[in-house]
């Protein structure tokens, strides 16, 4: 379905973005005649730290997020940026508006934009993104994601517990090896691939705990005598953590079907993590690579990248991200039980505002860095990503014809009121007219993208709010994530709504 995303004029793209020359005429602040003030906007973000909430069981403690970060563009008004709070407890380290932070599913328009790019380019050969998969994959590669990397152990078929999409309930079921020349670039870009996600709504050894859980709260699970698959192959790349945990078919979910249970639950994980591995593989360039050349170079953007290695976050270029464990259920524990006793000896614990605080990168490092490949492995400052989404949305990233893809490619999700697209959500807003929106997040640290459409004069907005914070609750650590992004999300709705005259 056709959404008309670009306006009429095109009159700031990304030229906003700090360290871009934005032109004749163009100013590289925030201001202007029935523009918001920079105080206004600032009070916003400070009013968000101070009233966010670190989990529900405890709402009087004092805030759960150590510090927000936030950018809003807008074609007329220009570019606001704004960090306040902490962007590391422990020595005291300011959050800075360029600070990046762990993005999370914001990754995937980053993985449409370059997925677009190169079929734009011919790379996928003369049906573009309608190609079948399989073409990209050797056939050892095939074999090894049905099968797997460890020795002895074949992954499909198999008996798993596997989300029910609609009760959103773990129920037995047995899951079949994919067809990989039936699911197309398409469909994992729309996440109607007929795949489960592979880290959230499978729970292989039916244990209680979903694979994100047994592999990156090992360590906890360990001390709490909680059996869980051993991961002794050391993932290198975003291919081998998707041998490691195996790609299984969702019999319930039609291949390009527009139920809702023919979508991930998270839009894309198992979908995004293979177009990350595809674009690689078509190119012979690094994920990376591929930003700069197709995304930060051109739109001369501050650094959107992966980070290798976890120390790296040490630099204090990149914001720590935390876990609040307060009134966690963990292993059984009733959720208003202190669990410090529990964590203690296996994590070292920070305290924010009387909260037992994990560094996330004392859990798994490796599934929070180049692990999460295309769907979720990039790290960003809100100013950089806003200029990416504002011209992805507006224009002046994509051809003509990259564009008119995106454009497009959105799908209503039957009885949802919602259209998805391309890793883009589309849902109607009263005052706005329309949204495009998408959130992402690690364990640890929340971010949303937020871009107004339809508005009066054809000008547009988008803002960018992060938080470097997320309650950590068990066995799925992906269920508490909805209650951080509230957080985020009001606050980017609000900047929207002040922001756009």
């Amino acid at each position: 379905m056709r959404m008309g995303l670009r306006p009429s004029h095109f009159t700031l793209a990304v030229a906003l973005a700090l360290g871009a020359n934005p032109g004749p005429g163009l100013a590289a602040s925030w201001g202007g005649e029935d523009c918001a003030s920079t105080e206004e906007l600032r009070k916003l973000v400070d009013d968000a730290l101070a009233a966010s909430p670190a989990v529900s069981a405890f709402p009087g403690r004092g805030s759960g997020a150590p510090g927000y970060s936030a950018a809003v563009m807008h074609d007329q008004c220009g570019l606001f940026t704004y960090a306040v709070g902490r962007r590391r407890i422990e020595g005291n380290q300011p959050m800075l508006a360029s600070t990046r932070h762990h993005i999370g599913s914001l990754t995937k328009p980053v993985t449409t934009a370059l997925t677009l790019g190169l079929a734009d380019q011919g790379l996928f050969g003369p049906d573009g993104i309608d190609t079948s998969i399989d073409r990209f994959l050797t056939s050892r590669e095939r074999k090894t994601l049905k099968k797997g990397i460890e020795p002895g152990r074949s992954l499909c078929p198999a008996r798993i517990n596997g989300l029910d999409r609609l009760k959103l309930l773990f129920l037995p079921v047995r899951a079949k090896c994919p067809s990989f020349s039936k699911i197309t670039l398409r469909h994992l870009l729309n996440g109607n691939h007929g795949l489960w996600d592979f880290l959230n709504e499978v729970d292989r050894d039916a244990n209680g705990f979903v694979e994100i859980a047994d592999y990156l709260l090992g360590d906890l699970l360990d001390a709490l005598a909680i059996e869980r698959p051993r991961l002794d192959l050391q993932p290198r790349n975003a291919f081998d953590l998707l041998a490691t945990t195996g790609v299984l078919t969702n019999k319930a979910a039609r291949i390009g079907g527009t139920r809702p249970q023919d979508f991930e639950l998270s839009f894309g994980n198992t979908g995004y993590q293979l177009l990350g591995i595809i674009l690689e593989r078509v190119s012979g360039r690094s994920y990376d690579a591929l930003v700069k050349q197709l995304i930060t170079k051109p739109l001369d953007l501050t650094r959107i990248s992966l980070i290798s290695k976890a120390p790296r976050n040490r630099s204090g270029k990149i914001a720590t991200p935390y876990s609040i464990t307060s009134g966690a259920d963990v292993g059984g524990f009733p959720t208003d039980a202190p669990v410090d006793e529990n964590l203690l000896g296996v994590y070292s614990l920070a305290d924010l505002n009387g909260h037992p605080a994990i560094d996330t990168f004392d859990l798994e490092p490796f599934l929070l860095t180049n692990g999460g490949g295309g769907a979720g492995g990039l790290t960003a400052a809100p100013k950089a990503y806003a200029g990416f989404f504002h011209a992805l949305i507006r224009g002046g990233l994509l051809s003509t014809g990259a564009q008119e893809l995106l454009d497009d490619g959105f799908l209503t999700v039957e009885g949802s009121g919602f259209e998805h697209g391309f890793a883009l959500f589309s849902v109607p807003s009263s005052g706005f007219g329309r949204l495009l929106s998408k959130g992402g997040a690690t364990i640890g640290s929340n971010c949303i993208a937020l871009h107004a459409l339809e508005r009066s004069g054809g000008s547009g907005a988008t803002a960018v709010v992060c938080r470097n914070s997320a309650d950590l609750f068990l066995p799925n650590p992906i269920a508490s994530l909805p209650n951080t992004w509230v957080a985020v999300d009001a606050l980017g709705v609000d900047l929207l709504a002040a922001a756009v005259p």
